[in-house]
């Protein structure tokens, strides 16, 4: 879980362990720290922000798959722009979820799928 927000990373860190208590899940702050944890220890799945204290960075996907392959990765995030959605998904996220919308649903759905 990638997000500049502390608040927002546990509230979806107890989302995940109320539905699925066997997954571990890490924490990280920034795009430095997340490339560091995806490197070390390889996710099956990495949830990220590309709105990190107002930096966007909307290529993180592709240097997420470029370190981890295997990795699926969704962006949850506030800049919900068509532009960034594009630039996101074409960068090598494979799922899009906008945190203006009440998403603890759509996120659970989205673990469900890649689960199955």
């Amino acid at each position: 879980m990638v997000d500049s927000h502390p608040t927002y990373r546990r509230l979806v860190k107890e989302l995940i362990r109320r539905h699925y208590p066997a997954i571990r899940v890490k924490e990280a702050y920034n795009r430095e720290d997340a490339l560091g944890k995806i490197r070390r220890y390889q996710p099956d799945l990495i949830l990220t922000e590309i709105d990190m204290r107002g930096r966007r960075v909307p290529d993180l996907p592709k240097q997420m798959q470029a370190i981890h392959p295997e990795g699926v990765v969704a962006v949850l995030t506030t800049c919900d722009l068509p532009e960034y959605r594009e630039a996101a998904l074409k960068s090598g996220a494979r799922h899009f979820i906008s945190k203006s919308l009440p998403n603890s649903k759509a996120i659970m759905e989205m673990i469900a799928e890649e689960l199955a």
